[in-house]
């Protein structure tokens, strides 16, 4: 599920510094919506907003640009002074009783489980483990290194994209950006900036907030299936000899 979050965000998050290399101004938000199935799958909502200046540079359609799949799935509509495009992800499922670990370049996601009788309690941390701004930076020195010597043959891009990438960053340090998460139980602990309802929680940041230090927490509780199992079966062998032993005594 992260590794959909990261892919195109990071992308986004790209497309639109070079954007704004150009326009100078322009206001531009991002946001995911995560919601977890009960089957362990999860569908991502993917927002990027963005206001008629920028809409004119890319003729409203930036998706489509960024996108290798799910381009047919993109929806695009007005909403006040943005203009929104969006794209629903679905991820393959996920056994959260048998994950204890994931970890990879960018993120580092904890599982913990404190087994009840009934319920079991399971303690979520996701940790970055890079500052997104530094390697968003790196990744466009990159792209105008590479598209400079393309065009001139010459190796000029390292003296222009050190200035054009500080520049860009400086800029989009301050976009906002918005995580939602949703679960099919009660989430019963979070350090979420906002609480929606019982299964829902958010946290708001500017992408210049989003490094090493960046840290969030989620707990929820979900039925012990296998020890419910067992006392369903334990109280069914109660009554079931109960009515056996009625009927010895009546007999007798």
């Amino acid at each position: 599920m992260k590794k959909y979050f990261k892919k195109y965000i990071s992308i986004m998050i790209i497309v639109f510094s070079i954007i704004t290399l150009f326009t100078g101004c322009g206001k531009v938000e991002l946001s995911s919506d995560v919601t977890v199935n009960i089957d362990g799958s999860a569908n991502v909502l993917v927002k990027v907003y963005y206001d008629d200046e920028i809409g004119k540079l890319i003729d409203n359609d930036l998706l489509s640009r960024v996108l290798v799949d799910n381009k047919e799935d993109i929806n695009k509509y007005k909403s006040g002074e943005f203009n929104i495009e969006e794209v629903n992800i679905t991820t393959d499922k996920i056994d959260i009783a048998k994950v204890k670990n994931i970890e990879n370049e960018y993120l580092n996601i904890n599982v913990n489980k404190d087994k009840g009788i009934f319920l079991d309690l399971y303690n979520i941390d996701i940790k970055l483990n890079k500052n997104m701004i530094e390697v968003i930076k790196d990744n466009i020195q990159t792209n105008i290194n590479n598209n400079i010597s393309n065009f001139t043959g010459l190796n000029l891009g390292q003296y222009i994209s050190g200035p054009i990438s500080t520049n860009i960053t400086n800029y989009i340090k301050d976009i906002p950006y918005k995580l939602t998460i949703s679960l099919p139980v009660s989430i019963v602990d979070s350090n979420a900036t906002a609480k929606i309802n019982n299964k829902s929680v958010s946290w708001s940041y500017n992408l210049g907030d989003l490094n090493e230090n960046t840290e969030l927490k989620l707990s929820f509780k979900a039925p012990n299936i296998i020890n419910i199992i067992i006392i369903i079966l334990i109280i069914l062998v109660i009554i079931i000899t109960g009515i056996i032993i009625k009927r010895n005594n009546k007999k007798n």
